[in-house]
């Protein structure tokens, strides 16, 4: 269930109904405050159509770079540079996309090792 006011939080619900072989008149509601899920999950698929239209920009670009190579300016040096400059440009700009996307992905992987320290319980409490 999602309650909106004032912020929006989602949480889940598991009901326990009395076992009908025991004479018992409660049941168990427990709920579980799984906002921080559904708010990453969200993150997650905005952050993927983001990265997917940062990466589609510049390779529409290099196509368009490649088809005029290859024929209106297949014998034009000046278009030749002009479309060799501005491919090697969004070459760069997709180079850097990439390299954020990796330096993201590690920084997700090392959020998830487990720690290989030991801990004395007994002086902690």
């Amino acid at each position: 269930m999602t309650l909106g006011a004032p912020v929006e939080q989602t949480f889940i619900g598991h009901v326990v109904a009395p076992d009908p072989t025991v004479d018992q008149d409660a049941v168990l509601i427990v709920f579980g405050d799984i906002t921080e899920v559904v708010q990453g999950e969200r993150m997650r698929v905005d952050f993927v159509t983001n990265a997917s239209h940062e990466i589609r920009s510049p390779l529409a670009t290099l196509a368009g770079c490649i088809e005029s190579l290859q024929g209106p300016a297949k014998n034009d040096p000046d278009g030749q540079e002009k479309f060799l400059n501005l491919a090697s440009i969004e070459a760069k700009r997709m180079t850097t996309l990439v390299s954020d996307l990796l330096s993201l992905s590690q920084i997700e992987v090392s959020q998830h090792i487990a720690p290989s320290d030991s801990v004395d319980m007994a002086s902690v409490f």
